[in-house]
């Protein structure tokens, strides 16, 4: 897959997602048109049985929770989260608060009532204290339809559910589940596919291509790194590397690795970088640098705290570049 190609897709990607209509609630924004599916939340305070599986509810099929909105006795109305006084409101800043609760009644509120022609103002005490929503691992919420997207609103606005990673401590206390995109899971999958193929892809068509005069595999594979792989058989650096691509856990990250050192060789600055990067790699073996309180120095002089750091100071430093040149030269070349 060409740079070109997979740039355009994204743009195209990106201006398509860019016209969907977008909801914030609480903390997580509700993409219109998106598929969102509760999955079990971790509790670190539950037991390790729990925690083995990221939950706080047990993986019972058809466990779960019902829930409601509160009635709020101080201003006699139900919390519909529909109101500028709503309770579940106050969160929100004062500057665009009325207009983030007239997204909430257009597209939230407004679809619901038409959908089912029925009044969901908060003194509507025949509607309000017959709503219920369930909760459960496993449930998804299609918001095309009114009633989902309803429900998820109630769901977020309340704290019952939240995203992974969510920074909020009052959130993190309440919620007892997760929810994720379908639509974002999806895309992730297939992205990496794509960078997995390519890697794959690229790294054959180096491998053709490796011979004296073109090292470039070489040179990309020890910057991931990978030790004493220079000057390995093709059927020895085909099956390392396949290995690692189709590793289950790393097998994505190996991929990025590859495609983005594979980058770094297109520049001139970038290839000298990873070159230097060789160099110093076989000095260190060679035992040729020193390395005291965690830094690296050639003939005394500092060149920096990890040997990637070392290689770009000598990129931008002639005077550094020149002494590792000439110590490669006169140590491991010769």
């Amino acid at each position: 897959m060409s740079t070109t190609k997979t740039t355009t897709k994204t743009k195209t990607s990106q201006k398509v997602e860019d016209k969907k209509q977008r909801i914030k609630v609480a903390n997580t924004e509700i993409i219109i048109g998106e598929t969102y599916e509760i999955i079990p939340k971790k509790d670190m305070d539950a037991p390790s049985g729990f925690q083995q599986y990221n939950t706080t509810k047990l993986l019972i099929e058809g466990i779960g929770e019902i829930r409601g909105i509160v009635f709020d006795e101080t201003i006699r109305r139900w919390d519909t989260g529909f109101e500028v006084g709503s309770p579940c409101n106050k969160s929100l800043k004062p500057t665009g608060k009325e207009a983030q609760i007239k997204v909430y009644k257009d597209l939230i509120a407004k679809p619901y009532e038409d959908y089912f022609r029925i009044d969901i103002d908060a003194i509507n005490d025949d509607f309000w204290i017959t709503y219920s929503y369930k909760l459960y691992t496993g449930r998804q919420f299609d918001t095309k339809n009114p009633a989902d997207l309803f429900d998820l609103f109630h769901a977020l606005k309340q704290g019952k559910v939240c995203e992974v990673g969510e920074k909020d401590p009052s959130l993190q206390r309440s919620a007892n589940y997760c929810i994720r995109s379908r639509e974002k899971v999806i895309t992730l999958q297939e992205e990496r596919a794509n960078d997995k193929a390519e890697a794959i892809f690229t790294f054959m068509t180096l491998l053709d291509a490796l011979n004296d005069k073109d090292d470039t595999l070489y040179t990309i594979l020890e910057w991931m790194p990978l030790s004493n792989i220079r000057g390995a058989e093709k059927e020895v650096l085909k099956r390392t590397m396949l290995k690692l691509f189709e590793d289950q856990k790393l097998g994505y990250d190996n991929a990025r690795r590859f495609l983005d050192a594979f980058e770094m060789t297109k520049s001139p600055t970038g290839m000298k970088e990873m070159e230097l990067f060789s160099m110093l790699q076989k000095l260190v073996v060679n035992r040729n640098l020193e390395y005291r309180r965690q830094q690296y120095y050639l003939d005394g002089v500092l060149l920096g705290n990890t040997i990637k750091g070392s290689a770009k100071a000598a990129v931008n430093n002639k005077e550094i570049r020149e002494l590792v040149i000439t110590a490669y030269e006169n140590n491991i070349a010769n």
